[in-house]
């Protein structure tokens, strides 16, 4: 007779509840105290409460039915085991669909299996570079991180999903800036990109004052990027100035700012950030912001300076920054054609379509972002 049909008998016996486990670990006979989207709750004799996130489950099974939701719950536990071992693997492919369906019911959950759902999603729309589809999931995990939530899933995966044991990568989450270094505000136009900034602008942060701001400013870096006219960001404001995302955000909203007061004080910002040798990641937005920024300018000493400011992002975290890497040598590309340098502006694109041959920008191109005045003659 089996460990697995003695515990049953058991339950059969003693007012009891039972929890099989993915993966083959024992069962767990205790008292379930809470069954619900998050997971289940259960006390083992002896020993302290635990909560299983649903992808760990494999069954439950309790004395009466005071759990009508139980075979939904287990159901769901299922896909989402399917999905995550899917990711875990490399198939994001299969991976992503279930994760898509079961993202919108853990939106502001707070457990384990929140965050399952909204890393695995994220890691899966960063995959293939759509970076305002991982918007909403990129908020999700930060709210959950910075709250404390963990999660052995991903953890064989690169990148790490936070700080610790590597420090010489760049992680998933900074969780104390609350953003996702794989996430800068450097959109391309698509067709569903006005759409984000609708669920972006009403994302409940929760107690997160940081998080909602800068929930708030991606949506406005979206609608900047989209060529609407935005009031400059109160980098002054205390909010802002007591979160180091949200100042690095503010600051790179402002870089790209109509009013050419706003976007050289906002350069100088970002300028003197460098200069206090930043987290490699947030060297890498800033070198692309500024090169940005200075593409904007009439002078053509401005703009060679752009392209170098540019040129460190695919020439120094090329594979660290992929998305990043491949925006920047598009935007170099359409500078040069600017500047009839038809020889550059081929090798530049060669050199992208090697370096990152499934990049969006190879598709959608950076139209709306390389927003170049009208060349001048050196």
């Amino acid at each position: 007779m089996t460990s697995f049909t003695i515990l049953c008998i058991a339950l059969g016996t003693l007012a009891t509840d039972l929890v099989v486990p993915r993966g083959g670990g024992d069962p767990m006979q205790g008292s379930i105290s809470r069954l619900d989207e998050d997971g289940v709750r259960i006390k083992v004799e002896g020993a302290t409460p635990v909560v299983l996130s649903w992808d760990r489950i494999s069954d439950v099974q309790s004395k009466d039915d005071r759990f009508p939701r139980l075979e939904q719950f287990l159901e769901q536990g299922a896909r989402l085991w399917r999905a995550r071992t899917r990711l875990e693997r490399g198939d994001t492919e299969l991976a992503e669909p279930i994760f898509e369906v079961l993202f919108p019911g853990t939106i502001g959950r707070t457990s384990e299996t929140a965050l399952v759902v909204a890393e695995g999603l994220l890691r899966c729309r960063l995959k293939r570079g759509e970076l305002d589809a991982a918007l909403l999931p990129a908020l999700e995990v930060s709210r959950l991180r910075r709250l404390g939530i963990k999660t052995d899933s991903y953890a064989q995966l690169l990148p790490p999903s936070i700080g610790g044991e590597s420090p010489g990568l760049i992680h998933l989450v900074d969780v104390d800036a609350g953003l996702v270094p794989y996430l800068p505000p450097a959109w391309i136009r698509g067709p569903a990109l006005a759409s984000r900034i609708p669920a972006t602008e009403s994302w409940d942060a929760g107690d997160d004052e940081s998080l909602a701001l800068l929930s708030s400013l991606y949506g406005r870096s979206i609608r900047q990027s989209m060529g609407e006219k935005i009031d400059p960001v109160d980098l002054e404001d205390e909010v802002i100035l007591e979160s180091s995302g949200a100042l690095l955000l503010g600051r790179m909203i402002n870089a790209l700012h109509q009013d050419d007061v706003v976007r050289k004080s906002a350069r100088a910002d970002l300028e003197a950030m460098l200069a206090t040798d930043p987290d490699p990641w947030v060297e890498s937005w800033i070198r692309f912001q500024l090169g940005r920024s200075l593409l904007m300018e009439p002078g053509m000493g401005q703009q060679r300076r752009g392209l170098l400011s540019l040129s460190h992002v695919p020439a120094r975290w090329g594979q660290a920054q992929p998305y990043l890497s491949g925006v920047a040598m598009a935007i170099m590309a359409d500078q040069f054609d600017a500047h009839d340098d038809v020889d550059a502006a081929r090798r530049m694109r060669t050199d992208l379509r090697r370096m990152h041959p499934a990049h969006p920008v190879l598709r959608r191109g950076v139209e709306g972002m390389a927003t170049l005045p009208e060349k001048e003659t050196p």
